[in-house]
């Protein structure tokens, strides 16, 4: 009986340490996150105005990405927070994860990239131009 008892307390020891983030996780992951991000596109038409956060929902895809790329760390407890979440063309995230007190700055810029524009089909055969933009993140340690 004691070793059943023994053995649950480790087990739990485990769980609680598989659900939070250490400074070393959280650190290799703002550095993959960063070079998946980096060199994503963004396509808008010739009325809409593009911008790092055209979406509405570009925080979440850092978070997300950065939990992907967290390796034996918890697939939750990330929290990007942008600095300036009004910014059309440049935006810092400051993220963090539940379980250290480390902290990254993600630097999000929004470059025109005409090499990507294209035609998209439109109605009754006219065409539809789509204006090319590249994402270039960069990130380093500490807040924002």
């Amino acid at each position: 009986m004691a070793a059943f008892g023994i053995y649950f307390g480790f087990q739990s020891i485990a769980l609680t340490d598989d659900a939070e983030w250490s400074a070393d996780e959280l650190a290799s992951a703002v550095t993959g996150a960063t070079d998946d991000l980096d060199g994503d596109t963004l396509y808008v038409g010739p009325h809409e105005v593009p911008s790092v956060d055209s979406s509405g929902d570009y925080a979440l895809k850092v978070e997300d990405t950065v939990a992907e790329h967290g390796d034996d760390a918890p697939r939750f407890g990330v929290d990007a927070e942008p600095t300036d979440p009004d910014a059309s063309d440049e935006t810092y995230y400051t993220v963090t994860a539940d379980g250290t007190a480390s902290a990254f700055c993600l630097h999000v810029r929004l470059k025109r990239d005409k090499s990507g524009d294209y035609e998209a089909p439109g109605i009754a055969g006219t065409s539809y131009p789509q204006y090319g933009y590249v994402f270039r993140v960069t990130s380093r340690a500490g807040e924002c």
